[in-house]
């Protein structure tokens, strides 16, 4: 797994602006990880970067949120149905928001650059909520593993 200095630049001036940052820095991986991602919470809050998936200008974001508040990391309690939102770094605009699916997975596309990943809601009397940066790279999926962070 590698950083990317995008990235890394990202996360360090959204950290001066932004009152709680992640307990760790987004990892990215051009390569994949052994085994199925976001399985695990040794993925939680980091992104893989898999060709192919976007349009020329775009990129597809592919989220799972993961959580260590319920049975299992995938417990459909607390991951299913979770509000998200994505919001653009480098050129604003309206941001995307939606709500998980029940496996708390979704999928948008959006215009490749800088984004900032928000996801909340109150699960089984849980407060829910994390930020993440992240990059969609243009033409590429970027696959992204959230804890949900309930507490």
């Amino acid at each position: 797994m590698r950083r990317t200095p995008v990235l890394s630049l990202a996360l360090a001036s959204l950290c001066g602006l932004v009152v709680a940052c992640a307990d760790k820095d987004p990892v990215v991986s051009d390569t994949g990880a052994s085994g199925p991602y976001c399985r695990d919470m040794a993925d939680a809050d980091t992104t893989q970067v898999e060709v192919g998936g976007g349009d020329p200008g775009s990129g597809v974001v592919v989220g799972q949120l993961i959580t260590d508040s319920g049975s299992a990391v995938d417990d459909s309690l607390i991951v299913g149905q979770m509000d998200y939102t994505l919001e653009n770094l480098d050129v604003g605009g309206p941001p995307r928001a939606g709500r998980t699916g029940q496996t708390g997975d979704f999928t948008e596309e959006v215009g490749a650059g800088n984004w900032w990943l928000s996801i909340s809601g109150t699960k089984a009397g849980l407060t829910c909520q994390n930020e993440l940066a992240i990059v969609v790279e243009d033409g590429n999926t970027t696959r992204v593993c959230i804890d949900t962070r309930c507490e």
